[in-house]
């Protein structure tokens, strides 16, 4: 993901990548030397704190965030939705995504950068989305990326949704234009129907296998 970062956002080969976050270390008293970008790993728990740390003093950052409760930290940054399984040296499996102050969009769907981790470990995902095709959640929109969408949205084309039907939506949501969603939803239809036909296909030509293997018992 580094090397998408860097071609994303036309990072100079000679920009200084920096690693704050180890064990026993304060990330506020390490040296940021001018343009450097911080690309790491930080505590998911004061992900919030570093935000704002970061953006008050003008530090370029992309940064791993707990995919489900993405969109909580959207007001401090913009959202890069990629829903990737990454196993951290703890050994815990998260939904990952990221976000970043270097991005003018208000959301940022990476289906490319969520192919190229998802290739590292593959994983089998079914979709289901519980939402209308224009308000989506980071569960939902996760969905999306590892399918493999790129979409971009501008802070005037999302709202952001707390409850729905009189419930909470989980981790915050955010209304996109209705259009773009239905289409959305609409590649996912798609690539589910596409999975599920392959899936009875591969069935089908199990059974065939198996039947012809009995007949020459």
């Amino acid at each position: 993901m580094v090397r998408w970062t860097i071609e994303r956002y036309n990072i100079s080969p000679d920009t200084k990548i920096i690693r704050p976050f180890w064990p026993d270390s304060d990330y506020k008293t390490l040296d940021y030397p001018e343009g450097a970008v911080v690309i790491d790993n930080p505590p998911f728990s004061i992900a919030a704190e570093i935000l704002r740390w970061y953006n008050e003093r003008g530090i370029k950052y992309l940064l791993f965030a707990n995919h489900l409760t993405l969109f909580n930290s959207a007001r401090h940054a913009t959202p890069i939705v990629t829903n990737a399984a990454v196993i951290y040296e703890n050994g815990a499996n998260v939904s990952t995504s990221f976000i970043t102050n270097m991005d003018t969009n208000a959301l940022v769907l990476a289906g490319d950068l969520a192919t190229r981790l998802n290739a590292l470990k593959p994983q089998k995902r079914k979709a289901k989305s519980i939402l209308p095709g224009d308000i989506h959640n980071a569960a939902t929109m996760g969905k999306f990326a590892s399918l493999g969408m790129c979409e971009e949205f501008t802070h005037d084309e999302i709202r952001t949704v707390k409850n729905y039907c009189g419930k909470g939506v989980f981790g915050t949501g955010l209304m996109i234009p209705r259009d773009r969603g239905v289409s959305m939803m609409n590649k996912w239809a798609a690539a589910a129907a596409a999975a599920a036909a392959a899936a009875e296909d591969e069935e089908q030509e199990i059974k065939d296998m198996r039947e012809e293997l009995n007949r020459k018992q």
